[in-house]
């Protein structure tokens, strides 16, 4: 079992051991690393139930300037993607459609 290497007795302030005899510190059912992975497993878990909650939030608060900035988005992809079609020049294609497809798929995220 992992614990303590040394033995470490324990005893009372009159110096006599407890009623079980003298116990160590490593027959410890468990150590300091299980302790460390236990928290680190409540932290997961509780990033874990916040992220429907963030993400409502979030969702939110993109729907709110949704209706602002997709228009935007969507002139302005075009625009990259034509001058860069005319222009024979991959990033901005890349680029152009990549404004696009962001729009159509926060269209489909926010309404289904």
């Amino acid at each position: 079992m992992a614990g303590l290497s040394e033995h470490v007795w324990y005893a009372g302030v009159d110096g006599h051991q407890g009623p079980h005899g003298g116990e160590t510190l490593g027959s410890l059912p468990f150590s300091g690393h299980y302790i460390v992975l236990a928290l680190g497993a409540i932290a997961a878990i509780s990033v874990l139930l916040w992220i429907p909650v963030l993400s409502d939030k979030l969702t939110g608060a993109l729907s709110a300037t949704a209706p602002i900035w997709a228009p935007i988005m969507l002139l302005a992809g075009g625009a990259l993607l034509t001058i860069g079609l005319l222009a024979h020049f991959t990033p901005l294609d890349i680029a152009g459609g990549s404004l696009i497809g962001f729009v159509v798929l926060a269209f489909l995220v926010d309404n289904y």
